[in-house]
């Protein structure tokens, strides 16, 4: 029988990096934690705090790429948002052929 294995202090995927001015930055692994602290910060910024956008994506750097991030204008930071938001829920070629990193195949 099929069975998955995932050991959450690793991760099944390769990490997706951001590159800011020749330094690469890695993004953080997306827990739900982390997705709840970017959506408090959505309502936030829908309330007329537009500067947290820059806090969003610092959340999901890297802690060395903050000052990298201050350098950005605001649609740098949106390019960077999109980038990873893409690539963060991108379907691989295996998955779309039905097969996932860390499943296992049961010996017939």
């Amino acid at each position: 029988m099929p069975k998955l294995k995932v050991d959450t202090s690793t991760t099944l995927y390769e990490p997706l990096e951001v590159e800011i001015d020749g330094k690469t930055f890695k993004v953080r692994r997306i827990t739900r934690d982390l997705l709840r602290a970017i959506s408090a910060m959505d309502v936030e910024v829908q309330g007329g705090q537009a500067d947290l956008v820059y806090d969003r994506l610092a959340l999901l750097l890297e802690e060395k790429a903050a000052p990298a991030i201050d350098k950005l204008d605001l649609l740098e930071v949106r390019r960077v948002m999109e980038f990873i938001t893409e690539n963060a829920f991108k379907v691989s070629k295996e998955e779309k052929n039905g097969s996932r990193l860390g499943d296992e195949k049961s010996p017939s």
